[in-house]
């Protein structure tokens, strides 16, 4: 058979599928296989607390930060895919991404900063700490400006943001934390 390049009708482009015609009118060529092979889809989230002991580091019993959005773009371009808010317990979670992706977590929306660009919860300033302080990775913060990170768009410049690339098929990252204090760390 021969394989089309043109005439696909438009319901059908975007789907998987073959299109060919044969040499011989009424005569079925079954020849062609087409194997799909799932993924495993990743998961990435973590938490949003309040570094009340201001030491970089989250603490049993510090305050977690409920309600504020969290964005999740495509590293290049920087396109918005989807928009989760914390849970009462600080928790947001990103599910069914893809492997081996670059993609931009954005905390906050442009309302939630103001001019310093600092983010501003319920009324309360709050400054984002320092960014991998901490010796274990799952309790450190690991949010920063987007622009001390070199390569994104300008759309990242003045927000908190993590950047990172998700991992192997079922390889999980749920250590990408946000923490605030009311005062900035040194």
């Amino acid at each position: 058979g021969t394989a089309l390049s043109t005439g696909i009708p438009t319901a059908l482009q975007g789907k998987i599928g073959i299109c060919f015609t044969t040499d011989e009118p009424g005569v079925n060529d079954y020849s062609f296989d087409l194997g799909i092979v799932p993924y495993s889809a990743v998961e990435i989230g973590d938490t949003v607390w309040v570094d009340a002991a201001k030491n970089v580091i989250q603490d049993p019993g510090e305050p977690p930060v409920a309600g504020l959005p969290v964005v999740l773009y495509m590293k290049s371009p920087a396109m918005a895919l989807d928009t989760v808010y914390t849970d009462a317990n600080g928790k947001y979670l990103f599910r069914s991404l893809e492997p081996n992706k670059d993609y931009v977590i954005v905390f906050g929306l442009g309302n939630n900063y103001n001019g310093a660009g600092n983010i501003v919860i319920n009324g309360v300033e709050y400054v984002a700490t320092t960014a991998n302080a901490g010796s274990d990775d799952a309790n450190d913060s690991d949010a920063q400006k987007g622009s001390a990170v070199g390569g994104l768009a300008s759309v990242f410049a003045n927000v908190s943001v993590i950047c990172l690339t998700t991992g192997d098929e079922g390889e999980n990252n749920y250590t990408s934390d946000f923490g605030l204090t009311v005062e900035g760390i040194g």
